[in-house]
């Protein structure tokens, strides 16, 4: 039916200098965008400063523009940058962190990415072994490493994929 572990290696989906990369990423992340608020408000001072009562509706509205235009610019980048790297990571550590089964057969991605609300991207994934299949996750930035041709097992927790089985 499958493989004993003697003859198949084990990657894991994440490694612990991966997450800690994916960390470094994060407080680099999160360190450029309190510089980019310090010099919008910085740009905003500036402005103040260099009002006179003939160009005070112009300085008005150039401040106005600009707090809004790097409010929204900072949200998005909070939102879509650095919020979803967090919650990889944290994702990751419980992928690491609890116990999980061993399932052998042949992963296959099964549909497209989804993203549960307020929470990570991934992409559904069904596990064949003979005329078995189980429905399975996959993180949806490591489903390119269920891509290999030559994997004989998926190491699995809460349902989401952590590791990998390869035969030798």
């Amino acid at each position: 039916m499958g493989y004993t572990l003697l003859m198949e290696t084990r990657e894991e989906l994440y490694t612990e200098e991966e997450i800690l990369a994916l960390e470094r990423k994060l407080r680099a992340g999160r360190t450029a965008l309190a510089l980019f608020a310090a010099a919008a408000l910085a740009a905003c001072v500036v402005l103040c400063c260099l009002t006179t009562p003939r160009n005070a509706a112009r300085m008005e509205l150039s401040v106005i523009l600009l707090s809004t235009l790097a409010g929204w610019f900072a949200l998005y980048r909070l939102r879509f940058g650095l919020r979803e790297r967090k919650l990889e990571i944290g994702h990751a550590r419980m992928l690491r962190s609890e116990p999980g089964e061993r399932m052998e057969g042949s992963p296959e991605l099964s549909g497209p990415e989804m993203r549960i609300r307020g929470s990570i991207r991934f992409c559904p994934v069904a596990l064949r072994c003979g005329d078995e299949e189980r429905r399975l996750r996959v993180i949806a930035s490591k489903a390119d490493a269920l891509r290999r041709r030559d994997i004989a097992s998926v190491y699995v927790v809460n349902g989401f994929i952590a590791g990998i089985g390869a035969r030798r």
